[in-house]
């Protein structure tokens, strides 16, 4: 924070001017988005609730891999992308 000096037999003191630009400025954000939240909730939503869901299963994850080439592994294992889509609903 810089220093002001008005006279050389004063003691300096720091300058507030930026720390009270900042605080009027934070002020305004908070305020319009304080508007801006109340105006969101206006609207009504129905949001979908969730019913008897099954646990998923705890199997690995299925990596699949496509080279630049056009090539495709499936778990590191090349695999030809006629046979991927019987492989990965397998999987499934």
């Amino acid at each position: 924070m810089p220093l002001v000096r008005l006279d050389s037999e004063e003691e300096p003191a720091p300058n507030l001017a930026p720390m009270i630009d900042v605080v009027l400025v934070l002020t305004i954000f908070f305020m319009c988005a304080t508007k801006f939240s109340d105006d969101e909730r206006k609207f009504d939503l129905d949001l979908p609730q969730a019913g008897a869901a099954a646990a998923a299963a705890g199997g690995r994850p299925e990596i699949v891999e496509v080279e630049a080439s056009g090539g495709v592994r499936v778990g590191g294992e090349e695999v030809a992308s006629e046979s991927l889509v019987a492989r990965l609903s397998s999987a499934r």
